[in-house]
């Protein structure tokens, strides 16, 4: 009877170090897709488009109309960039209920923000 709950015993801990294996590859991956390296210039160069597909969009009809709302739509991109570029520093800022925010949550919600204004664009050009 000894030898059989030893052998359970060793079994529990041989599905408990596999289930942990997995969760750690998990995060890896995870956290490789939330490397801050990428981030940067992509969030960027969506910006970027955010701000020249609405100057397409809305041909203004003078250049001062132009730079204000080539001003007005950075300005409203900000935000979100400013959550992926700086969610370390961020997170500090922004508490959840008893302890700072994980800067993954405030890069993936400045993501979150970021893409919204597709859903938004969408619903009222199309």
């Amino acid at each position: 009877m000894g030898g059989n709950s030893i052998l359970a015993e060793l079994e529990e801990n041989t599905q408990q170090k596999d289930v942990h294996s997995e969760r750690r590859t998990e995060s890896t991956a995870f956290r490789c897709v939330l490397e801050i390296e990428w981030q940067r210039p992509v969030s960027f160069a969506i910006a970027i488009l955010f701000v020249l597909i609405t100057l397409l969009v809305v041909k203004p009809k003078s250049v001062g109309y132009a730079l204000a709302i080539a001003v007005l739509q950075f300005l409203s991109v900000l935000l979100p960039l400013a959550c992926i570029w700086f969610g370390d520093e961020l997170g500090e800022y922004i508490p959840s209920v008893t302890k700072p925010s994980p800067d993954r949550l405030v890069r993936v919600g400045g993501w979150f923000l970021l893409f919204m204004r597709l859903v938004i664009w969408w619903v009222v050009y199309r």
